[in-house]
């Protein structure tokens, strides 16, 4: 999807980037992992597959994807996906399923993912309209059941036999929004112009940036 290209959005944990060319290499040695392949439910690629999945993905209206940068060391660190379902609900509501990864080790157990999840749902929310979030979790993935379910109040659906799959959903309400401003204080979003040029890496420019703030912090004190 193209409409976040541009967009980085500054949390107080991490910082969402758009999925550049530049990035496959390091999201498709991330993938190498069968643990993480196990737990997206995904098949390893080739790097040429990567490349081609990486331009699939920025090209299609339905699909949108964030990296993730761990403020704490300034290190890609994981992805933030959402997928718009094709079709409203019987209730006429427009549906996306949300995926999360953090894929570096020394990045996990930190509420990276949970910050990352609340900023593109309301991302999600004022951009594109989104009014249900679904997530389908595989039966052995306990951590994830626990994050969604009891950290972000998402209902249990139902537990799918044949996939092996919980389903769990979030209905958006305007209480619910409220909340999430609140836990997450002000949200930076900042319009970034890399005008097609992959020297002017999202990832470079966010650990840049937070460079100049922490020099600015120092000279206040």
């Amino acid at each position: 999807m193209k409409i976040n290209q541009n967009t980085r959005i500054d949390g107080n944990k991490v910082i969402l980037i758009p999925y550049l060319k530049k990035h496959v290499p390091q999201y498709h040695k991330w993938m190498q992992n069968p643990d993480l392949l196990e737990l997206t439910a995904s098949e390893p690629l080739s790097l040429k597959e990567e490349y081609e999945m990486q331009k699939s993905w920025h090209l299609d209206a339905e699909k949108l994807t964030f990296l993730l940068i761990d403020r704490q060391n300034g290190k890609l660190c994981g992805d933030v996906n959402l997928f718009i379902q094709p079709d409203f609900d019987d209730l006429g509501l427009k549906i996306a399923e949300l995926e999360v990864m953090v894929a570096e080790q020394e990045s996990r157990r930190k509420g990276i993912a949970l910050e990352a999840l609340k900023i593109l749902m309301l991302y999600a929310v004022n951009r594109l309209d989104m009014n249900l979030f679904v997530v389908h979790i595989l039966k052995d993935n306990l951590k994830s059941k626990v994050l969604f379910e009891e950290k972000l109040a998402f209902h249990v659906e139902q537990f799918q036999e044949w996939s092996g799959e919980w389903i769990l959903n979030k209905r958006v309400h305007d209480d619910w929004i409220n909340q999430l401003h609140s836990e997450l204080g002000y949200l930076e979003e900042k319009f970034i112009d890399w005008d097609g040029d992959e020297e002017k890496d999202p990832l470079q420019h966010a650990q840049n940036q937070d460079q100049y703030q922490e020099g600015d912090k120092r000279e206040e004190t």
